[in-house]
């Protein structure tokens, strides 16, 4: 949908006046996935002015349809950070009416929710069996799910060499951002080398052949490095952001620079610097960036909090980028306030943490 694009940024510039007019005129001539979109749209309040009510009200029409995207999409907006108070029983049980419904992603879903312990208590059994449906549904990503559980211990104990056999399945149906995944698990001292030497020509030669979830992984990997097995490089990830300039969106290329600059940042000049391009994005975007920076320049995610909790009166202090005390209770308060405390209690700098309250900033 042209609305969609329009409000995502990514593959057309960013434009939400177009884009909300665009699902208004697709929604006014009966199309039910604009009502999701538009529906979905309308509560985060985040790419177009917000209207929970009426934005639920789209949503809960199709609902009561059974319409296994508005069943999801609320399944979604219940997650922590995403747009309602989180409420993990809703979201369970509309997951569970969207996969009744056939929506292949909601088994995944339910799976990763119960793998990671999503707002629910971890669950490895029921994540395995959601998983697995979901792959016998023919959700080829749940493979990746799997790998990921593997990779990290989240559904079983560590197992490299069983998370990537479940990679390779991926990869060998097709799914772009197998190779990715088996990349950043690569680089642990228990992995062998042979199978880290065979990820990395792999990626240069999938990036070559003009897949870009690739090309992304290789830029990453030489920005961030992978100590000890792979020293950071900026000068060779710029080098390769400009050898696949043709694979990126303008959107794509403005974030991987902005990515490279960011993690190089170093003092609160170059901190705010980074704040002022990060506020040009659109809503998806700055919650990718956020997702992305923390833990690779914990100081600028900092500083972008801190700006942003100025912003809503929950910091009183000037932007520093330093996790001082003052941080750490506006974080508190406004966690609070969007009624996250149970996901913030892990930590400003925890993934799940972090991601929720990127959800949430305005």
């Amino acid at each position: 949908m042209l609305g969609d694009m329009y409000l995502r940024g990514t593959t057309l510039p960013s434009d939400p006046v177009k884009g909300q007019a665009y699902l208004e005129r697709a929604v006014a001539a009966g199309n039910t996935a604009a009502m999701v979109r538009l529906g979905s749209a309308l509560v985060r309040g985040k790419e177009i002015p917000g209207d929970p009510v009426r934005g639920l009200a789209l949503l809960n029409e199709r609902a009561e349809k059974n319409d296994p995207g508005a069943l999801f999409a609320l399944a979604n907006l219940s997650m922590p950070g995403g747009g309602l108070a989180p409420d993990p029983e809703a979201t369970i049980r509309n997951l569970k009416a969207a996969a009744e419904a056939g929506n292949k992603d909601a088994l995944r879903r339910l799976g990763e929710i119960y793998r990671d312990g999503s707002g629910v208590p971890r669950n490895r059994q029921l994540a395995l069996r959601y998983l697995q449906q979901a792959v016998d549904a023919g959700n080829d990503n749940a493979l990746v799910s799997l790998g990921i559980g593997y990779l990290y211990g989240t559904l079983g104990p560590r197992n490299p060499e069983k998370a990537f056999s479940y990679f390779k399945a991926a990869d060998a149906k097709g799914i772009k951002g197998a190779m990715s995944n088996m990349a950043n698990g690569a680089f642990a001292q228990d992995v062998p080398a042979s199978i880290r030497n065979t990820v990395m020509k792999r990626l240069a030669k999938d990036a070559d052949a003009g897949n870009v979830a690739a090309a992304r992984t290789l830029i990453a990997l030489y920005r961030d490095g992978r100590k000890p097995m792979l020293a950071a490089s900026p000068t060779k990830a710029r080098g390769l952001l400009k050898k696949y300039d043709a694979l990126f969106t303008a959107s794509d290329k403005e974030f991987e620079t902005l990515m490279l600059d960011a993690v190089a940042a170093r003092g609160v000049k170059q901190y705010a610097a980074i704040a002022a391009r990060y506020e040009t994005l659109s809503p998806d975007m700055k919650e990718r960036f956020l997702g992305s920076i923390r833990g690779r320049q914990d100081n600028v995610y900092v500083y972008i909090l801190q700006t942003k909790l100025a912003e809503g009166g929950f910091y009183k202090g000037k932007p520093t980028g330093t996790l001082n005390g003052a941080t750490i209770q506006a974080i508190s308060k406004f966690c609070a306030d969007r009624k996250l405390t149970s996901v913030c209690n892990a930590g400003p700098l925890d993934w799940q943490s972090a991601m929720a309250i990127a959800g949430e900033l305005p």
